[in-house]
This record gives C-alpha cells, sequence and structure tokens, in this order.
C-alpha cells in the first residue's frame, strides 16, 4: 500500500521531486538528430542508423541517455522495460521493514553501472510516465485514501490479536481509522461553493491546499507511527526467531518420531480388530513399540484427525 509519499525513494519509481520534462518532441528531422550527435563524436547520418535497442545492446548508456532526452514517450517507456530487466534488484531491510529496489551504480558489475545510474536519476522514468509521474496531491490523496480505507476494512474483519479492552482492539482501530477518512471528502466538497452556494472561483486551490495537508499529514503520522515501533521491532524479529526454530524443531521431532509411529498404528491395525485396542497397545509394548498409554493416547488422536 503507497502509505507514505517519499520525497527521496531509490526505488523502482525513483526520486519523484527531481522530476525533468523535456520540451522536445519524437525524434523526426535531421536537426534534432544533429543535436544529439553534438559532443558525442557521431556524425548525423550514424545517429539516425543507431536506434537505442542497438545502443542499449553496446551498452552505450551515454548515448541511450542523449536519444531519451528527445525521444517519444513510448519509446522511453520501452527503454525504462528493458533497463529494468538489465539491471539486479536490492532488498534493503531495517529492523522488519523490507523493501526491493534496483541497485545503484556502485552496486552492479562495471558495464552496468550506466543503466543504473540513467534509473537512479528517474529523468527518463518521468518521460516515460508522463503526468502520471508526479499526479497532483488532490489526486495522490484521494488514491491513499482510498487504499487505506480498504485497508481499514479488511483489518476491521480479522480476528484479535492481543487481549484487554475493546476500545484499544485492532478493530476499533480500524473502524476509527475508516470514519476519519470518509469525513474528509465532506470538507473537500464544502470548499468548492460560498456560504451562498455559489461555486467559488477559489474551490479548486482550496481542495488542493486541504488535501495537501492530509496528505502531509497522514504521512507524517505514519513515519512517526514507524518510528515509535521501532523500540519494539527487535523483540518481533527475535519473537519470529524463536517462533520458526520451534516450527523447525516440531518438524525435525515429527520426522524423527514418524518410522516408529507409523510401524505402531500398522500393528494396530492388525491387531484391534482381533483383540481390542487395550491387549493391542500392551502386545505393541511387549514388542518394544512403547509404552501402553502412550500408544493408545497417539492411536485415539489419528482417529480424530482421521475422522475430521
Amino acid at each position: 500500500m503507497p502509505w507514505a509519499h517519499n520525497r527521496w525513494r531509490r526505488s523502482a519509481r525513483i526520486s519523484p521531486h527531481r522530476f525533468l520534462r523535456t520540451t522536445a518532441g519524437p525524434i523526426g528531422t535531421l536537426g534534432e538528430t544533429r543535436h544529439r550527435a553534438i559532443g558525442r563524436g557521431r556524425s548525423a547520418g550514424e545517429c539516425m542508423i543507431c536506434s537505442w535497442k542497438q545502443m542499449l545492446d553496446a551498452r552505450d548508456w551515454d548515448g541511450l541517455e542523449d536519444f531519451s532526452r528527445h525521444a517519444s514517450q513510448q519509446e522511453c517507456t520501452e527503454i525504462l522495460d528493458r533497463l529494468g530487466a538489465l539491471v539486479p534488484k536490492v532488498t534493503m531491510t531495517n529492523g522488519t521493514e523490507v523493501q526491493e529496489v534496483f541497485a545503484g551504480p556502485d552496486e552492479v558489475p562495471p558495464e552496468l553501472a550506466g543503466a543504473a545510474k540513467i534509473l537512479l536519476l528517474g529523468e527518463l522514468e518521468a518521460r516515460a510516465l508522463g503526468d502520471e509521474y508526479i499526479p497532483c496531491l488532490l489526486d495522490q490523496w484521494h488514491d491513499l485514501s482510498a487504499a487505506a480505507e480498504d485497508q481499514c476494512k479488511k483489518l476491521a474483519a480479522l480476528p484479535e490479536v492481543t487481549e484487554g479492552s475493546a476500545q484499544m482492539s485492532r478493530v476499533h482501530h480500524a473502524t476509527e481509522a475508516a470514519e476519519l477518512l470518509r469525513f474528509i471528502p465532506a470538507v473537500l466538497a464544502a470548499v468548492m461553493n460560498d456560504e451562498n452556494g455559489t461555486p467559488d472561483e477559489l474551490g479548486n486551490a482550496l481542495q488542493e491546499h486541504i488535501a495537501t495537508v492530509a496528505l502531509y499529514a497522514f504521512t507524517a503520522g505514519r513515519h512517526l507511527q514507524i518510528a515509535l515501533g521501532k523500540e519494539h521491532e527487535p523483540d518481533a524479529i527475535r519473537g519470529e526467531k524463536v517462533a520458526g526454530g520451534l516450527r523447525n524443531l516440531a518438524h525435525s521431532t515429527n520426522r524423527r518420531h514418524e518410522g516408529p509411529r507409523e510401524r505402531r498404528f500398522a500393528r494396530l491395525r492388525e491387531l484391534v480388530p482381533q483383540i481390542g485396542l487395550d491387549k493391542a497397545c500392551a502386545t505393541c509394548e511387549t514388542e518394544g513399540l512403547g509404552k501402553h498409554e502412550a500408544i493408545k493416547r497417539q492411536w485415539n488422536r489419528h482417529l480424530q484427525k482421521r475422522d475430521t
């Protein structure tokens, strides 16, 4: 979920506030081609023949970057997809937080450093996405609030994982959050008209300002929540390790006892119809297959699992 608007993130959506929009249109004239050739030691004819795919195959990252500055949005999208397939991703972690991002220029083989740099700068992505790269804050708030309300609905439907006062339960917090989020659209709608119900010429601007405050306050609250929670993340990680260790231990123990258990069950299936459970368990104990009472309990549990 896009909980936070991160101004300087390194990811598949890199540095959105370093947006650079080019005013040049698609390459289609000799003048534009010659312009791209300047400073790169290429003739205009060579650049007309050399496509971006050839530059990519030749690992000519400077030429590809020059080309993308004057390429069409479709070409930029295709280049972005190809670079994304070439540059590996790395996983960043801190406590329980995990984020997958494209590797930086110093984290890839030298022949891919230029490709990683292009992705890191974010200019190619800006040209590929156009107006979608940085939507207005009002649109960002609509998307964020819708996603948050959906998450609140899902959380409120889950069973509780803690005990205590209902006023501190997960369902209570999720319900309260959803109700507060539903109040904001009414505020946004109210500023579109003046007190007489006449459309206010400043309505759109006021909506954008309110959305800015809402978005930034929500994001700040999310960062504060994470910062406060860092105190407990080591406990969560230790708990997960302990739980994982116990699961592995149980699995290992189960595998170790699987052979003797199956031998007991096979013998009991043979004996029980003839002499009954108690005598069958006694016979198994005599044959060294375990203690009478333990064999009986294990058999009864087996029958319960089979019948459910």
